[in-house]
């Protein structure tokens, strides 16, 4: 879910609550990513704890839409996460994606890591793929997160499955095929979670992910209770 309000996000959530245990919401901060969704459209001193719904989350006044339905997955493709990690979880995020390219420094990534995981939230790291070609060819990098997913029993990995995040409807990513077993036999603990440009031409490119994060092919045309239900039993 990508959208740059409140009330948006709470209309896409109603249309697919009633079939899915978790929805992912991105927070895009306009400044580790080109665009800009809620909260941080809708504020102009930079701070999310300035926003009217964020104040409303925090003090317990309202609650995310369907809380007591679904759980809440946050993608933070924003600078800097370590700074608002509480924030996400005081508003009720069950887990966090975290893209080690938004931190200044891989100790920032495992401050990141550790302050989520101090509230209770499962952790998910997020990579595209020549992003992750840099990690892997960088021998001390690649050391360093591993240290901190297996260190700190990080959830899941997310290959972003799409070359420019942040931005519905592109096309997948299929340079990842090759990569799912190497994942699985660096990471062998990580759940392997897919984001971006899922479609039933992608089929045969994601044997052996254990979930997947779709959008626009949901809710960019047709229902979307009827999109959900077609790709639960494509993908099962």
């Amino acid at each position: 879910i990508l959208e740059s309000s409140f009330d948006a996000i709470g209309d896409r959530v109603t249309e697919v609550a009633h079939n899915t245990k978790r929805v992912q919401v991105d927070m895009c901060d306009g400044l580790f990513v080109q665009s800009k969704t809620w909260p941080y459209s809708h504020i102009k001193t930079g701070r999310i704890e300035d926003n009217y719904h964020i104040i409303q989350l925090q003090a317990e006044e309202i609650g995310l839409p369907l809380w007591d339905s679904v759980e809440y997955q946050f993608d933070l493709m924003i600078k800097d996460p370590w700074r608002t990690i509480p924030t996400w979880a005081q508003v009720g995020a069950t887990s966090v994606v975290i893209h080690p390219t938004s931190c200044e420094s891989m100790e920032k990534v495992e401050e990141s890591v550790k302050s989520a995981q101090s509230f209770l939230m499962d952790v998910y790291v997020a990579y595209t793929f020549d992003e992750w070609t840099a990690v892997k060819s960088n021998p001390e990098t690649l050391k360093a997160l591993t240290e901190i997913l297996t260190t700190y029993q990080v959830k899941g990995f997310q290959s972003m499955t799409i070359k420019t995040i942040g931005i519905q409807g592109q096309d997948f990513d299929d340079r990842w095929a090759d990569e799912f077993a190497f994942l699985h036999t660096q990471f062998p603990n990580l759940e392997i979670q897919l984001d971006g440009g899922i479609s039933e031409d992608a089929e045969d490119d994601i044997q052996g992910v254990d979930s997947l994060v779709i959008g626009s092919g949901i809710f960019a045309e047709g229902n979307p209770t009827e999109n959900l239900e077609y790709y639960k039993k494509l993908f099962s």
